[in-house]
């Protein structure tokens, strides 16, 4: 993609946003006008992408134009379009149309600058214009008092993570002696240990909050009082936005096995109680932070694996599909839930073989090779939980279609992840992404936590769920995922609307 384009598209947006302030009697016009520009300018990216194939960096003006860029441009754009769609229906009537149009318009130029921003203080500036704008969508309806707290909230931690950011991207710099993000990148092996490991610990302190991981999950978790658009684009964009950055300094990242142990511990932290919450929730909105949180999680972990390809897919997969079921939670509401019936353990042996299944064909379509001894192999298993989990699904239908669905599913699931991951690392791989680390005994502890997480789950006898360890424990889980208290609407006559 041509950078001279990607300006152009920038200003487009930014024009369309500058019209629906303009045109004061004819705004309607004016954000249908916006939604049209944001499809084309994603179906000007997306065919001159593939009419003219990227290769190499371009630059100007302190922006710069590589593989990654072009991928989250493309990615944000079609986000931004669905979301857009949907909120012409969704906030019809609602009084604060107009502005919630324009934040959602600049939000999205914004995004775009920040994913091509190459100098320091671009990518600072526009990080925290999204926070400031993410803000203000949060609010939303600013007599809501819970909303306003939420919005708060979020912007109270993001200008922290935005102060830590922009002092690891100082000290990179002033190291580096450039405040060009390429440059650093690549003068990153003459820097000073010290300075490389402060930097890091800003950056990654950054990235935490901005992905909501733990310790910093609470705003994630209190933010939901925005309207349900504003969500889905938080949970399906913004909050890759953490990931992102690590991706951007990968060379950083690599340079030290510390920094990539320090991603794996806090991602699998993440990764596990993000997963126990969601499960013990009974708020749709709620369950979807809780997943995210998980989510993040393991796209940490990937980076601390040293497969950030693996990670970018995970941003652009998580991002379609958390959308998706944000977009969808109304419908999820009205429809029918079924009780599972308990499993035998004859079908959870079954599903177990047919995860086999869907490792293999994860290996084979991503061309990772399960016989070294790097963290490769670990990525396979982690591919295999998912699909046992859809063997799992299989097995609650007593059909004797169950023989050939369980591990048929399996397999068509590891067929797609490994063809995706094998997509992106095509993409990426001018960039030298991919970059496997000798295994360690962090990597085994992740691997025995997460696999003793799931037996527990799946396993546990109902009758252990009536001791009082299990309760207490129940309770304190349930407690440590709530919304800050602040953010609670508990009398229905504090919403007014």
């Amino acid at each position: 993609m041509n950078i001279s384009l990607y300006f152009s598209v920038l200003g487009i947006l930014a024009l369309c946003g500058g019209s629906q302030l303009a045109f004061s009697r004819h705004r309607i016009q004016a954000i249908k006008l916006t939604v049209c520009v944001v499809w084309c300018s994603w179906v000007l990216c997306v065919a001159s992408w593939i009419l003219a194939p990227f290769s190499g960096v371009t630059s100007a003006f302190g922006f710069s134009m590589d593989p990654l860029s072009s991928l989250m441009g493309v990615l944000i754009l079609f986000i931004s379009g669905i979301v857009h769609l949907f909120s012409l229906r969704y906030m019809k009537g609602d009084r604060y149309f107009e502005p919630f149009f324009l934040k959602l318009i600049f939000l999205t130029g914004s995004i775009l600058g920040f994913v091509t921003a190459d100098h320091i203080f671009l990518c600072g500036a526009f990080w925290v214009l999204n926070q400031i704008l993410l803000s203000g969508l949060i609010i939303h309806k600013s007599d809501w008092l819970q909303a306003k707290e939420g919005g708060w909230l979020f912007l109270k931690w993001a200008l922290i993570g935005s102060l830590s950011l922009s002092i690891g991207l100082s000290i990179l710099s002033l190291d580096a002696g450039s405040f060009s993000i390429q440059k650093i990148c690549m003068s990153v092996g003459q820097m000073e240990v010290g300075h490389k490991f402060a930097a890091f610990l800003f950056i990654l302190l950054g990235s935490l909050i901005q992905s909501g991981l733990w310790p910093f999950h609470r705003w994630l978790i209190s933010s939901l009082n925005s309207p349900t658009p504003v969500s889905a684009f938080m949970h399906a964009g913004l909050v890759n936005g953490g990931g992102l950055l690590l991706a951007r300094f990968a060379p950083l990242v690599l340079s030290d096995s510390i920094f990539l142990m320090l991603l794996v511990g806090f991602g699998t932290i993440s990764l596990i109680l993000g997963t126990i919450w969601k499960l013990i929730q009974s708020n749709i909105k709620k369950m979807l932070a809780c997943s995210t949180m998980a989510q993040m999680g393991f796209m940490f972990l990937q980076c601390g694996l040293g497969l950030f390809p693996a990670a970018v897919a995970h941003i652009c997969l998580h991002g379609l599909f958390k959308g998706f079921l944000f977009l969808n939670a109304g419908s999820a509401i009205e429809s029918k839930t079924h009780l599972e019936k308990p499993l035998k353990m004859g079908s959870c042996l079954y599903s177990l073989l047919s995860s086999g299944v869907g490792a293999f064909a994860f290996s084979w379509a991503s061309g990772i090779s399960i016989n070294g001894l790097d963290t490769q192999i670990v990525l396979v298993f982690f591919a295999a939980i998912p699909a046992f989990h859809i063997s799992l699904s299989a097995s609650h239908f007593s059909t004797p279609l169950n023989l050939f669905s369980a591990p048929m599913g399996s397999l068509l699931f590891g067929i797609f992840y490994g063809t995706s991951i094998q997509f992106f690392e095509s993409i990426l791989q001018p960039m030298g992404f991919w970059n496997p680390q000798p295994v360690g005994i962090i990597h085994l502890a992740a691997i025995g936590i997460v696999f003793l997480f799931a037996i527990v789950v799946n396993y546990l006898p109902a009758r252990c769920h009536n001791t009082p360890l299990w309760k207490r424990a129940y309770v304190k889980m349930l407690n440590a995922s709530q919304s800050d208290r602040k953010t609670i609407t508990a009398i229905r006559s504090e919403y007014q609307f």
